[in-house]
Formats: C-alpha cells, structure tokens, sequence
C-alpha cells in the first residue's frame, strides 16, 4: 500500500484513497478502498479476482468477509473468516471475527443481532441512556483524552464504536481529523447529523482495526463498547499495530472481580483490572492511568466500571 493510500484510508478520505490507488496498488487494497465506499459488488469482484491468485491474502479475506456481513450474508462471511483463521491462526482477529458469526464457543452477541439492535435502538438512544440510565462513559473517556491532548489538537483520532455521535462533540476540538467507527447504519445515520466526524465507517470494530494501515492513528476513544467484543487480545494487538508511537487509547469496560473478564445477564462482558493489565502488556501498550468511574444505573443500581487510559511506547 502506498503512502498516499494509507494516509487516505487512515483519514477517513476514501475518495481520495482511491484516487491515489495506482498501477502497483494490488486488488486487494482496492478492494478495502471500495469496501469503504460501499461499493460492495466491486469490492466483492476483487476479491474473488485477488484470491483465485493468492488464495492466502489475509486483507483479501478480511475484505471479503466484511462485504458478505455487510450484505448480510452471514454463512459467506463465516467461511471467508474460516480461511482467514487457517491462514493466519496466531492472530486473535481472525478467531474472534468467526465467533462473532457464530462459528465460536462464545455467547456474545452475534454481529447480526448487535446491528439488528442498535439500528432498532437508534433513534431514541441517546433519551434512553443519558436521561433514563445516567450514561456518562462519553464523558469520562473525552476528559481523559482532553487532559492528554487540549489545548493543541492532535491529528487522527478514532472513535470505536462511535454508535450516535455522543463522543464526537467533545473530540472534535481535539482532533485534526475525526473518524467514527460502527457497525450499525442506523447509529451511522445518528452520527452523520451531528456533523462533527469527518469521516464514518461503517464496519465491525475487529474489522476497522485490522484492516487500517499502520502507524497512522494518533489517539483511538472507545466509549461502552469493548464489552461486546470479549476477549480483548485481538483489540488491543491491532490497536498497538495502528497506533504512532506515543499514541492513545482511551476507553470505558465495565469491572468485575470474578475472573479475568465474564459474560453478564446484559450480554456485555466485565473485565478485572489484572486481565486488562495482562492483555494490554501482551500487545505492547502500557496501561498508564485506571480510573474506577459508574458508567450508568440499571435497575437503579450503578454500574461499576474501569477508565482506562493505554499508550504505545515512543
């Protein structure tokens, strides 16, 4: 992938990306650059096209398996995430994007529900979980970063998982470019009226994160989300991958003492802090502040959770 490319892509800029897509740029990083268009039969055709000549491309496969979800064929996505995870079975992303269509052991959410969900949930999301839940994780996680960051505004910040927007307000000021990353278009289409993100994505967080290219994200904010991933392995390697050297990552997970990290009755996973500790050191990040914060009521009850703060080493 180019420089011109990889900037692009990294900025949210995809018309641009594929502008400067020239004659050595390979089919499957065209295919990535159409996917983010949403031009998915073309990205489809590339694809198929790429791997009939390099059957084990991992960008390639991740593609293929992103334009099938997306189109909501979820036994094709299934299988493009099965041969990525024969190919590359050292790399969590793979193993943990099959169990997200239901090819895995764990009981999360599949990816079809979580959209199904959260497109159904869009437009009075915001009513239900300030004002009926108490919801603050957006809070916590743009004061962390604007301690870090305000008062010069850094360049590329991600928000994962970005869902309506409620991050985008208080990042913007803090951003040269902003990008939003959700896998619901309905939570998107929320988003994109705010009109504070340069750029929204819509993909899978395990997706996005795989598939950005290297070294290019300065700081990524991820608010209530990380629960619905799980095992947190996979996330935290290609966020160290993507992140520059002395980046950020900022994000909100509910607290649990039982075990490393458990599947609660929400449907959300809890994490403790030495599982978090433990996966963040594995992937090269260091954990440098953790902040016990209440993330919202349910049942009238608070909801203990962990402010954590990850940097990449300089």
């Amino acid at each position: 992938m180019n420089e011109p490319v990889a900037t692009a892509l990294a900025e949210g800029d995809f018309e641009a990306a594929l502008d400067a897509c020239d004659v050595n740029t390979s089919r499957a990083v065209r295919a990535l650059v159409l996917e983010r268009l949403g031009r998915l039969d073309e990205a489809l055709a590339l694809c198929a096209a790429h791997l009939s000549a390099a059957p084990d491309d991992e960008l390639a496969l991740l593609v293929l398996c992103a334009v099938h979800s997306r189109r909501g064929e979820r036994v094709s996505a299934l299988e493009a995430a099965q041969r990525l995870m024969h190919e590359a079975p050292d790399r969590p992303v793979a193993r943990q994007l099959v169990a997200s269509l239901g090819g895995g052991s764990f009981a999360a959410p599949l990816r079809g529900e979580v959209v199904a969900l959260f497109d159904a949930y869009a437009d009075s999301f915001d009513a239900h979980l300030i004002e009926l839940l108490g919801y603050r994780g957006h809070d916590a996680v743009i004061g962390a970063l604007a301690a870090l960051i305000a008062p010069r505004p850094t360049g590329v910040i991600v928000d994962l998982g970005c869902g309506t927007g409620l991050c985008g307000p208080g990042l913007r000021p803090l951003a040269r470019r902003l990008v939003g990353v959700d896998l619901s278009p309905g939570m998107l289409a929320e988003a994109r009226a705010r009109g504070v993100y340069d750029a929204l994505v819509e993909a899978d967080l395990l997706y996005a994160l795989a598939t950005w290219p290297p070294a290019t994200v300065d700081a990524f904010a991820a608010a209530d989300v990380l629960g619905y991933v799980g095992e947190l392995g996979g996330v935290f390697g290609e966020a160290a991958r993507v992140l520059r050297p002395g980046g950020l990552f900022v994000f909100t997970v509910e607290a649990t003492t039982a075990g490393p990290w458990r599947l609660g009755a929400s449907r959300r996973v809890a994490y403790s802090e030495a599982y978090l500790r433990e996966a963040c050191a594995t992937a090269g990040l260091t954990l440098s502040r953790r902040d016990a914060v209440t993330l919202r009521r349910e049942d009238r009850v608070s909801v203990a959770a962990w402010l954590v703060t990850l940097t990449r080493a300089t």
